[in-house]
């Protein structure tokens, strides 16, 4: 996956963002992926997803965030959503904001940054390293699910 060039300049939207909030996406995840904090799909319905694979997500390998829990993720959701004019697709999420995909491919697809954080303290101490044995059962239970 490219990031953008230059040329690619996007207006950033600035999102507050408090500690806790940063450490909950980690926790919502079901499988991590180097240099993101947290990887979560939209569809045009709205409904969300932690990121289980690459390309596109089967209806019965999704397993839906509860969003009134979530209160800034449905709102990450709902601007990736309208940015996208209504598609939805995957959106990362990083120490310094929220970045989408341009382009069906995600080999071949550009990431933008459509969204600059406003947090209360730094948020780079919030992210864990899981240990070996918490990313091996993340691995089991993924397989689990894809059977």
């Amino acid at each position: 996956m490219k990031m953008p060039e230059k040329s690619q300049k996007v207006s950033l939207t600035r999102f507050h963002i408090a500690r806790q909030e940063y450490e909950d996406f980690s926790r919502l995840q079901k499988e991590s992926r180097p240099g993101w904090h947290a990887i979560f799909s939209v569809d045009p319905s709205e409904r969300v997803w932690p990121f289980v694979c690459y390309g596109r997500t089967l209806e019965e390998n999704r397993d839906y965030v509860q969003l009134h829990d979530y209160p800034l993720l449905r709102h990450i959701a709902q601007y990736v959503h309208t940015w996208t004019n209504g598609e939805g697709g995957r959106f990362f999420i990083s120490e310094t904001g929220v970045f989408s995909m341009v382009g069906e491919d995600e080999k071949k697809a550009t990431l933008v940054q459509v969204i600059e954080w406003c947090p209360d303290e730094p948020l780079r101490r919030a992210i864990k390293q899981p240990s070996y044995a918490e990313l091996r059962e993340r691995q089991i239970q993924a397989k689990s699910r894809v059977r």
